[in-house]
């Protein structure tokens, strides 16, 4: 099998307080430092800019640009550069202003990829070259519509990018997960003024996407089970999409981190496991062995889409000696050799039955199958006791 070797990304530990500081972080951090620029909000408006969706729209084309050079040049990936450039160099933007335009821009960088809409300079064009709207422009809009948060009119918080064809028809009515990251914005305005409810906001209960607690989220998924009935019971239909999110750093402990999205295409909530079995590749032979199969129940109501983080258990250099010690690596091999990331495989797991599957590089897909010539059972278990690892095999 090819076999992909990950880029290090660039990271260094987050420091703050005084200017001499500040100064150094500067810096170190050139590519946060020049997207900063790119990042401050445009303000709050009373009413509805008529032409905020065009300033937000030429604010976005710049930092998915700087994104997506940074990822490709092997610089810190896209999200990361996002993150250390809002938390270090735009501080007048609070949390929950930040966590949602990190999740916007984030998943309109995904889009924009996956509608090849990049140019060979790493430059976003808004043309998209892939898939069924090939020739056209990529769409952008509001994810609130602006007659329930006029003044989010000119914030990337409240804008998506989507190809022609699925754009918002023209008056439709709002979905349930629409008129719940309203709430999002609601709680991002209080931030914005500085009421008093804004440390209730920050220290209070954690909230999912939709802008729930944990126990609110709990409540709904049993109210939908409850009129579900029996239905409610059987395999549901599962979309998955997964990326790698983050090689080894400072910042992650030096581990690998897959991010995958889970959607519940069904009609009816569900409860389900969610598996991310990571792969690695040995230096020398190049087999593939499993760095970790971490696992998530989730309670998903209908339409529901969960964004999950898994990492590996080991960081980078307990793999690279447990990868050494199975492949019996000579002195001068051990010093040249390297841990490797091959892949993930993301599982759907119902009592059921296997609800989804989902791999970083679809050649991987082959392990699960019956009349694979390797199985994914097979596989050495490198994250575990040594006793429990099968014989080398290395094709000879």
């Amino acid at each position: 099998m090819r076999t992909f070797r990950s880029l290090k990304q660039i990271a260094f530990p987050l420091v703050a307080g005084l200017a001499l500081v500040g100064i150094v972080e500067a810096k170190n951090y050139p590519a946060a430092r020049s997207l900063a620029g790119q990042l401050s909000p445009q303000g709050l408006t009373p009413s509805a800019d008529p032409g905020g969706l065009g300033k937000a729209r030429d604010q976005i084309q710049k930092v998915l640009t700087g994104m997506e050079q940074s990822q490709v040049a092997g610089g810190p990936g896209a999200t990361d550069l996002l993150e250390t450039a809002y938390k270090m160099f735009v501080p007048q933007v609070g949390p929950a202003h930040r966590n949602a335009a990190v999740g916007t821009l984030t998943s309109m960088w995904i889009e924009a990829r996956a509608l090849g809409a990049f140019d060979e300079q790493n430059r976003f064009t808004g043309k998209i070259t892939k898939g069924a709207d090939t020739g056209q422009a990529v769409v952008f809009e509001y994810i609130v519509p602006m007659n329930l948060a006029p003044k989010f009119s000119r914030d990337v918080a409240n804008v998506r990018l989507v190809a022609p064809s699925r754009k918002r028809a023209e008056g439709s009515k709002p979905t349930d997960r629409e008129l719940a990251y309203a709430n999002t914005l609601k709680v991002i305005e209080r931030e914005m003024s500085g009421l008093k409810s804004l440390a209730s906001i920050e220290n209070g209960p954690k909230m999912n996407g939709l802008g729930q607690t944990k126990a609110e989220a709990e409540q709904l998924w049993k109210e939908q089970q409850k009129l579900a009935g029996d239905k409610a019971q059987q395999k549901p239909s599962i979309l998955i999409q997964s990326r790698l999110a983050s090689t080894p750093s400072k910042r992650n402990d030096y581990k690998w981190v897959v991010q995958a999205e889970v959607t519940n295409m069904s009609m009816f909530p569900t409860e389900v496991e969610v598996e991310c079995i990571i792969l690695g590749t040995t230096d020398k032979y190049r087999q593939n062995y499993v760095m970790g199969q971490p696992k998530q129940k989730l309670q998903m109501r209908a339409g529901q889409a969960e964004k999950l983080v898994f990492e590996t258990p080991m960081n980078e250099g307990a793999y690279k000696g447990r990868a050494d010690d199975f492949e019996k690596l000579s002195k001068p091999e051990r010093a040249g050799s390297q841990a490797s990331f091959r892949g993930a495989i993301i599982r759907v797991n119902h009592p059921k039955g296997t609800a989804a599957t989902f791999a970083t590089d679809p050649v991987m897909l082959d392990l699960l199958q019956e009349n694979a010539e390797v199985k994914l059972d097979a596989l050495p278990k490198l994250y575990l006791d040594a006793k429990t690892w099968p014989p080398l095999s290395t094709g000879k």
